[in-house]
């Protein structure tokens, strides 16, 4: 019979899910085999019911605040809403297309995310060009990507067009012209929504930070909330602490309020223990909980969290084995510059023959 490892208050086969498990300590301390079934069960009862709704949904799943439920929540709604079209003969109508594609780039399924927007209407809408775009940087495909923003001209903002085009031009090439440009038609540029600007100043981060410019890119955030920021902000934000040897004011940030570790991002999770190692501390919870996670994703083969797998056997727990590994795994899903720049990095830790840590 195989053994069944019971995680209070969800109902999830960790085989198929991809979404976080509470429950990493409890299984950590369980060994794990071929027969053995890791199984929790959701008491989040709340029913997504519109298309607006979910949206919104998702977008939470990108915060520290996320309760690890919004994705499946998201993934429920789809399911009914495509079911019903379906049953009505009719098609699914264009925002529900571009929602069930972000789940899918949030799931890291780029791919299916980018064949399900070609073969729709969706893709001649502003929302799912620009999700297109996002897409092809994702999938290293530079020129795609530029194309998708220039079709943009005269549907949208200004500001939006030409950071979508700078973005990609700087994906593909960073050069600090791409970066100057940018801020300074930013400063230039009149108030736009708020997810916009985040957009843009996360922009303007991220390129600061690849020109080695770690306090411009904190001072590009510094006006947001670090508890509101998406994770893929928050990122930026956190190498940029990192990058200038802020690990302390990195971590008093994100402790500003409670988490549960064991639901916290992949990547977040990385990022705050390197700092913890920055700081010499040991044995801390956060290196305890990112330890039981990576066990998990290591023994699942987790294609969705590969490239933090990756970062944590390149600089947490060194093994260069298992680095190349999950640098691999993720290279066959996204080919971003940061995703091939990994996966040399890990090639070059095999081929130097460090030898693993016991």
């Amino acid at each position: 019979m195989p053994k069944i490892v019971n995680c209070a208050l969800k109902l999830v086969l960790i085989i198929v899910s991809l979404g976080p498990i509470s429950c990493a300590k409890a299984v950590s301390e369980t060994p794990l085999t071929d027969d053995t079934i890791i199984a929790t069960w959701d008491v989040d009862s709340r029913v997504v019911t519109s298309t607006a709704q979910a949206a919104e949904l998702l977008q939470q799943s990108r915060q520290l605040t996320a309760s690890g439920l919004e994705e499946q929540n998201v993934a429920r709604f789809i399911a009914r809403q495509k079911a019903r079209y379906a049953d009505a003969g009719s098609r699914a109508p264009t925002d529900l297309t571009v929602l069930e594609a972000r789940l899918l780039q949030r799931q890291h399924r780029f791919q299916e995310a980018q064949k399900l927007l070609e073969n729709t209407v969706a893709k001649a809408r502003p929302a799912g060009i620009l999700l297109l775009s996002d897409i092809a940087l994702q999938l290293g495909q530079y020129e795609a990507a530029q194309a998708y923003c220039k079709q943009l001209f005269g549907d949208i903002s200004h500001i939006t067009v030409i950071t979508c085009l700078l973005n990609a031009e700087f994906a593909e090439t960073p050069a600090p012209a791409y970066y100057d440009k940018l801020r300074q038609l930013n400063d230039i540029s009149p108030p736009d929504a708020y997810q916009t600007r985040q957009w843009v100043d996360e922009t303007l981060a991220y390129m600061a930070l690849s020109l080695d410019k770690p306090l411009a890119a904190i001072d590009h955030l510094r006006k947001f909330d670090v508890q509101q920021m998406p994770v893929s902000t928050l990122l930026v934000w956190a190498d940029a602490h990192l990058a200038s040897g802020q690990a302390n004011a990195m971590i008093r940030a994100l402790k500003q309020q409670p988490h549960d570790l064991s639901l916290l991002d992949d990547g977040v999770l990385v990022r705050w223990v390197l700092a913890e190692q920055q700081l010499g501390l040991k044995n801390t919870e956060a290196q305890q909980a990112l330890s039981d996670k990576i066990q998990m994703r290591t023994w699942r083969k987790d294609a969705a969290h590969a490239a933090q797998v990756a970062r944590y056997y390149l600089d947490i727990t060194p093994n260069s084995e298992q680095a190349l590994i999950f640098a691999k795994l993720n290279w066959q899903l996204a080919k971003s510059r940061e995703d091939r720049l990994l996966l040399q990095r890990a090639q070059a830790f095999r081929r130097s023959g460090a030898r693993d840590e016991s």
